[in-house]
């Protein structure tokens, strides 16, 4: 599940979903619109290197997107650890272009990851991400064809097939609000994940 706080407005009680009353950052201004269940597969092709391919499969009111993925992790020592991922994500469903025009958009995207080990039950994680429309009739929020994240995680890990994290993600300048483009945007996560 992941909770979408879109530049801290968006509670339903004012124009198009603003708050009238408290322009201030809160949880109070967050909506539950976005869900996704990944899996994916560890090739271990060394004490140091292993291969994931996997996918993700999302949904929200917009429709669904299909997200395969493919992933290279390198152990750098026990606990800090990198790794690079390509994604494409495909839109099953139709959505307006800059031109008006409806469409089937997809998403070309680029992660790359940096791990740390606290201890045994706790990890820290950073993903910094870059994605760009497949048609360039698209634009994010910011104005271009392309745009970045920064996402930083808190995970804990109750035995060897479960865990739970927080997330915050930075957006970039993804925002609206009332007509205005180019609003600083962030995001809130809780998940958990279940290794079989």
């Amino acid at each position: 599940m992941e909770t979408d706080n879109k530049n801290n407005k968006n509670n339903g009680r004012g124009e198009n979903g603003a708050d009238k009353s408290d322009s201030a950052h809160s949880f109070g201004d967050s909506i539950t619109d976005y869900n996704e269940i990944e899996s994916n597969y560890t090739l271990h092709l060394s004490d140091k290197w292993d291969f994931q391919p996997g996918g993700v499969y999302h949904w929200s009111s917009n429709g669904t997107q299909i997200r395969p993925y493919l992933r290279l992790n390198y152990k750098i020592t026990p606990v800090l650890s990198t790794g690079i991922r390509y994604r494409h994500d495909f839109n099953m469903y139709e959505t307006k272009d800059t031109s008006g025009e409806e469409h089937r958009d997809s998403v070309r995207r680029v992660d790359i990851y940096l791990g740390y080990k606290i201890n045994p039950k706790w990890s820290v994680g950073y993903q910094g991400t870059a994605y760009k429309h497949v048609d360039d009739d698209y634009k994010y929020k910011n104005d271009k064809t392309w745009a970045m994240e920064n996402a930083f995680t808190l995970r804990y890990k109750w035995n060897s097939w479960f865990s739970q994290y927080i997330e915050y993600d930075y957006l970039d300048q993804q925002g609206y609000y009332e007509g205005e483009d180019n609003l600083s945007e962030s995001r809130y996560r809780i998940g958990m994940t279940f290794t079989l």
